[in-house]
């Protein structure tokens, strides 16, 4: 069979293939940086809004076809500039990288089919996105060269094409060649050989060079890379147990609020505490505590140190940790409360550790926090006398609760160790409440009725048409053991048109009508 050489071909059509690369270059680009979007978006989100996520959305046929045309007009070009003895190393190394960019899409492609139902790690997510941005950058440089290419331009002698020009096209680069079914397997084997020794000579000339690139790529990059983000600086997840020094530490929850326990308001809106609620397990031989100021929270760039003056608004979700030191094997859950811009309050927030604060060089251990806005949903429940309340809403877990009857009277006569005792306001009424209290066994910041009433209660009443809102206060003897309690109300109440109990536990009111 005759054909004739292409050399002539791919050389007027320089510029041309040049122009295609450029194009399919410029759609692929495009693509890419959907693909770094999208796990930047979920670096930052770490969630999914719906499942049409899938790879089909983001990995079109097209982007695969693209990157294999590049791949095959790059190999075309690099046999035209070989045969001219031209420089071809910008082709051998688009040759490699679409390859490789092919691996990567194929492995991406995986990932975002399956990331709506599985989720993704932190720590994975945030190396998809480095290496979908490095990815990136990579070919929008391809970009600039190729463009350079498809007009002509040569960058050291800034010419047009005259680099073209010297290709030189020849008689011999049109000319007819026969090609034959046999193999010389004595050329290829000479050809072999020629290209063994002219690489071994290559190696020889540039052996210093070449294992100082092959160790960068293989040993130094990626253990640099390892080291900083797996070794130190690691991400740990929500709930996941890290090693502290001598300690065991687990983030169990965390949450935000501008409110107190009982849903005072205590921050303006352009700040909000942050409450994480931790476990602790002390693995030394002693006594011994963890240094506060070594655990931080991060967020935006910005970092913010632990406020230990703000526990006290915060009983109902934890004890303030402040040093307190732990025996050996003993295990507590405390709290940590700070105060953050409401701009930081992210999905991208994490709780920083490290050993060592005053070192140099600090390694942080992170743990990654999704953070419920305790604030959300603001409700109020208006409750009939005798309907039983369930506290499954609040922190306060299966905590229920129901106010059987009230009365109001000037005093009453209650038995206590066997004596008769007198409850009596001495600046007006006696307000009787029945009720019936069951507490959570797993909630501990408080014990009883009485507790409860002290922390969240207010009584209101309307009285000659105004409102009337009174702190509770609780008058019911010392070691009195019924299921009622006696509180201290103003005379007015008696001719109240309105009058009613109500609890504030945070976001939730539950208002117990009595009259």
């Amino acid at each position: 069979m005759i054909i004739r050489k292409p050399y002539a071909f791919l050389i007027k059509h320089f510029k041309l293939i040049h122009f295609v690369m450029l194009v399919l270059s410029i759609y692929i680009v495009n693509r890419a940086n959907i693909i770094f979007n999208f796990f930047n978006e979920y670096v930052t989100t770490r969630q999914v809004s719906s499942a049409e996520y899938i790879s089909s959305n983001y990995l079109p046929l097209f982007l695969f076809i693209s990157s294999i045309l590049i791949i095959t007009l790059s190999i075309i070009i690099f046999i035209l500039l070989k045969q001219k003895d031209k420089p071809k190393l910008l082709y051998i190394i688009i040759i490699i990288y679409y390859i490789l960019f092919i691996i990567f899409l194929i492995i991406a492609g995986m990932v975002i089919s399956t990331i709506y139902i599985e989720g993704l790690s932190p720590q994975l997510s945030r190396i998809y996105r480095d290496i979908s941005l490095i990815a990136l950058i990579i070919q929008i440089i391809f970009i600039v060269l190729i463009a350079i290419r498809a007009v002509g331009f040569d960058i050291k002698k800034f010419h047009f094409g005259e680099d073209l020009q010297e290709l030189q096209i020849e008689v011999t680069d049109n000319e007819e060649i026969e090609i034959t079914s046999g193999i010389d397997f004595d050329k290829i084997s000479r050809n072999l050989q020629i290209k063994k020794e002219d690489f071994k000579s290559f190696y020889i000339e540039n052996k210093a060079m070449i294992i100082i690139i092959l160790f960068l790529i293989i040993i130094v990059i990626p253990g640099s890379f390892i080291i900083k983000n797996i070794v130190n600086n690691k991400h740990f997840q929500q709930g996941e147990i890290i090693k502290l020094n001598n300690f065991d530490m687990s983030i169990k929850s965390s949450y935000t609020t501008k409110y107190n326990y009982n849903g005072n308001l205590k921050l303006k809106e352009n700040k909000s505490y942050l409450i994480i609620e931790f476990y602790l397990k002390n693995n030394k031989q002693k006594k011994s505590s963890i240094n506060l100021n070594s655990l931080t929270l991060e967020s935006n760039n910005h970092i913010y140190s632990p406020n230990t003056s703000n526990y006290n608004s915060f009983i109902d979700i934890g004890i303030g940790y402040d040093s307190q030191a732990l025996l050996f094997n003993e295990e507590k859950k405390y709290i940590a409360v700070f105060i953050v811009d409401d701009e930081d309050i992210t999905n991208n927030m994490n709780i920083r550790y490290t050993d060592d604060p005053t070192s140099k060089i600090l390694n942080y251990k992170r743990i990654d926090i999704m953070p419920m806005n305790l604030d959300n949903d603001i409700k109020k429940e208006n409750i009939k006398i005798g309907e039983i309340i369930n506290l499954n809403k609040t922190l306060l877990l299966n905590t229920t609760l129901e106010i059987k009857e009230y009365d109001i009277k000037d005093y009453y006569t209650c038995t206590i160790d066997e004596k008769e005792k007198t409850i009596v306001n001495t600046n007006g009424l006696v307000l009787k409440l029945t009720y019936e209290f069951i507490k959570d066994k797993n909630i501990s910041f408080i014990t009883d009725f009485n507790e409860f009433l002290n922390k969240y209660a207010t009584i209101s009443y309307v009285y000659k048409e105004i409102t009337h809102n009174e702190k509770i206060e609780n008058i019911t003897p010392t070691n009195y053991n019924l299921n009622n309690v006696y509180l201290a109300v103003n005379e007015e109440i008696k001719d109240a048109t309105n009058i009613y109990i109500e609890f504030s536990i945070r976001n939730i009111s539950y208002k117990i009508i009595l009259k």
